[in-house]
């Protein structure tokens, strides 16, 4: 589906933050009358100054914006940044980009990114969103130095939505291939270990990045109300995740596949999210490494539990079988008789489930 990811710059963010908005926010959000009056006392009594040569000069009375270094303020921003979001909510014009319903907008202290639909009707509806945002709240937005990205949209497609949006082209981050002149003075290993083994407990980004990856998967097992997992469910083929993705990040999940049926058993429902050799749904391990030779002989490719059963395993399976090939198969076969397929999805579950939740637990 065509996206824009729009990042928005705002024009020094704290310091513009009008106060008669902020109240009236803390308001609206059911905050006490009484809390109420004591942020308004903090924001009126702000007084900053000017230093010259490292002397402060007069006394200036701030009319708006939050102090620098309250350890309040960022909490403040995110209510006033949060009007944002609701403003989209109830814009019925500005779609999500694979869904029905609003369009998720990231907020991170002052950086706000938002994921819209890439249509023209839906960036004007965004422009005025942010236009009335600014004005109701006093955030003004830099548009000049905001940037849109395209996702799944043609290069010569982009322009209208800049010109729209008043913002110029972003792009992603890429990984470069080297460092020039640059060498790494840090010796990881040691610093990633743990605290009690003498490192500074730092985590391994790949492996984070791998365990994160892990649990997308695992999500596409158990969608619940997850657009994304239904989406991908519906153009992916989930026992070996072919389809038409074709992205970095799918690379990836792919590799990850392997490692993720490791770590999990299958109860088949219909048997069509289960890889015939490769998950664990018959026996106490894989198919393919209970039954290697008759593996070997296998010509389909990697395919699901009904795929299989439903053409019919012998014509799948090369003509001429070694006499090894020829016992797994008469083994399985036997297995395959007790085998009724039900008409509910397959159930997925793994040892590092967290309670009856199916996501993945976290490392202590």
């Amino acid at each position: 589906m065509p996206t824009l990811v729009i990042k928005l710059d705002f024009t020094k963010a704290l310091d513009s933050v009008n106060w008669l908005s902020l109240l009236k926010i803390l308001e609206a959000r059911g905050f006490p009358e009484k809390w109420s009056r004591w942020m308004e006392l903090l924001l009126k009594t702000s007084l900053s100054a000017v230093l010259v040569n490292g002397v402060p000069g007069p006394w200036i009375d701030c009319k708006r914006g939050l102090r620098h270094g309250d350890s309040l303020s960022p909490y403040l921003f995110l209510l006033v940044a949060d009007v944002l979001q609701m403003l989209i909510k109830k814009e019925a014009g500005i779609h999500h980009p694979m869904a029905d319903g609003p369009c998720p907008v990231l907020q991170y202290a002052d950086d706000t990114i938002i994921l819209v639909r890439a249509e023209l009707g839906d960036a004007r509806k965004l422009k005025d969103a942010l236009d009335m945002f600014s004005n109701a709240t006093g955030l003004t937005i830099n548009f000049h130095k905001s940037t849109v990205t395209r996702m799944n949209l043609p290069q010569g497609a982009l322009q209208s939505f800049m010109d729209i949006l008043q913002c110029k082209e972003g792009s992603f981050p890429r990984r470069s291939d080297s460092v020039s002149g640059a060498q790494c003075l840090v010796a990881w290993d040691n610093v990633c270990r743990a605290k009690e083994d003498g490192g500074l407990g730092i985590k391994q980004l790949d492996t984070q990045n791998a365990c994160l990856l892990m649990k997308l998967l695992h999500r596409l097992h158990h969608p619940a109300d997850s657009a994304w997992a239904h989406w991908i469910g519906a153009h992916v083929h989930l026992p070996d995740l072919g389809g038409d993705m074709a992205r970095a990040h799918w690379t990836a999940l792919r590799d990850l596949l392997p490692a993720y049926q490791c770590i999990t058993i299958v109860s088949v429902g219909d048997s069509r999210d289960t890889s015939f050799w490769d998950d664990t749904w018959l026996l106490d391990v894989p198919l393919a490494d209970k039954m290697p030779a008759l593996h070997s002989h296998f010509t389909a490719r990697a395919t699901s539990v009904r795929d299989v059963l439903g053409a019919g395993l012998r014509n799948l399976l090369q003509h001429r079988l070694t006499a090894q090939a020829t016992e797994e198969l008469e083994h399985l076969e036997v297995l395959l008789q007790d085998i009724d397929l039900i008409q509910s999805p397959d159930q997925r579950s793994s040892f590092f489930e967290d309670g009856d939740s199916h996501r993945l637990c976290k490392a202590p």
